[in-house]
């Protein structure tokens, strides 16, 4: 029987590791809106594939400090499919922060920065199975990091 478990694990470890992870990289942010009790920043990263096959993204979960301070934890579901890339064109994708103004209070500009994970579905029959029964649900890791000037109140750009 363990030999058995044993084979399983190593057979579910390779056949599910040949996806490589996609390559997240940042962009850009840019101010959204700017109300009484917060700012809404949109924060774009450009997404690579060098696997040979598309990849299906699945979600963002991510956390941005001020100051060493959490200030937002997000979720976004990412849903779309990343396609092969063979010569390193990416995919754009935006993920919105929020900040509460008490954050911002007494200051000109502030540097935030954003930590989390991009979660995906590997390719494969089996690493598809794995994912479904939550068994298997591979990430990877991204980061951000830029400068705010505080915006007045009220102050709202348009989408």
């Amino acid at each position: 029987m363990l030999k058995l478990i044993s084979l399983l694990l190593c057979s579910v470890t390779l056949g599910c590791s040949s996806t490589r992870p996609p390559v997240p990289q940042f962009q850009s942010s840019k101010l959204k809106n700017s109300f009484e009790e917060a700012v809404s920043v949109e924060v774009t990263f450009n997404l690579l594939n060098n696997n040979p096959e598309p990849i299906h993204l699945v979600r963002f979960k991510y956390t941005v400090l001020i100051d060493g301070k959490v200030v937002y934890e997000g979720l976004k579901k990412a849903e779309q499919t990343l396609p092969y890339s063979s010569r390193g064109e990416t995919v754009s994708s935006t993920i919105p922060i929020v900040i509460p103004r008490s954050y911002l209070e007494g200051k000109e500009e502030v540097t935030w920065h954003m930590n989390g994970s991009l979660q995906y579905v590997a390719n494969g029959a089996l690493a598809e199975t794995l994912f479904e029964s939550n068994l298997w649900q591979p990430t990877i890791a991204f980061v951000a990091s830029d400068s705010l000037e505080v915006p007045p109140i009220e102050w709202i750009l348009g989408y």
